[in-house]
């Protein structure tokens, strides 16, 4: 009975190790997203005033926040996932949720 505890223990260390891998790479393509962002907003301010060059822009606002879209809903299945698991008062459902709450609140600026 020991060893299946143990088993268990190994089996969801596993996993909170995976779920810790996917968060760090949906925080580290939040923060490339973050970049594109203000790039195309210095495009804005400091390329030719031409309509081509406005619809270029737009063209790559729309990729970067459709990026966006898809992290944050990452996230929310993660954290759904989690809070299921381990309950939503447990710290890794809770870093989640703030991450979540912390992106969806720039993606809605």
């Amino acid at each position: 009975m020991g060893e299946r505890i143990k088993g268990l223990s190994i089996g969801l260390d596993l996993d909170a190790a995976n779920l810790n891998r996917s968060f760090a790479e949906i925080k580290r393509n939040f923060k490339t997203l973050n970049s594109d962002l203000k790039l195309t907003g210095n495009n804005f301010k400091y390329t030719e005033k031409s309509t081509h060059s406005y619809k270029q822009r737009i063209k790559e606002l729309d990729g970067t926040i459709t990026g966006y879209k898809k992290n944050v809903d990452d996230l929310a299945k993660q954290y759904g996932k989690v809070s299921q698991e381990q309950g939503e008062n447990s710290a890794e459902a809770q870093k989640l949720r703030q991450e979540y709450n912390k992106q969806a609140n720039e993606l809605n600026f």
